[in-house]
């Protein structure tokens, strides 16, 4: 059991590569992240500043997709935890398993879909 302050719940993106007929964001809205500025350093930086542990859940379409996702998970993981929503299609999800700690990763909720 993880040991947290208090939750985010953070929709990073809206692009997804599947297209699950349960979901709700349709196909033309479906559209890759544009960072538009958002500096990942800056919003870990401003969780590290609470002086709060936070367990950081990600969601979105994918967030496999946000850029320099693997960057912000080891980030992220250096003081808080992480837990997310995705449908395990990247490669990414391997270096996932591989390298960022299992006790700051408090749950992860895949999606599955039989084409």
């Amino acid at each position: 059991m993880t040991e947290f302050d208090i939750i985010a719940d953070w929709v990073l993106n809206t692009y997804c590569n599947f297209s699950c007929p349960y979901c709700y964001v349709s196909l033309k809205d479906r559209i890759h992240f544009s960072q538009n500025g958002i500096d990942a350093g800056r919003i870990v930086s401003s969780f590290d500043a609470s002086a709060k542990k936070w367990l950081v859940h990600m969601s979105g379409r994918e967030p496999f997709f946000y850029p320099d996702f693997y960057q912000l998970m080891q980030s992220l993981t250096e003081r808080h935890y992480i837990s997310m929503n995705t449908n395990l299609s990247s490669q990414l999800a391997y270096a996932l398993c591989k390298n960022i700690p299992s006790t700051r990763v408090s749950f992860v909720n895949c999606s599955l879909y039989d084409y």
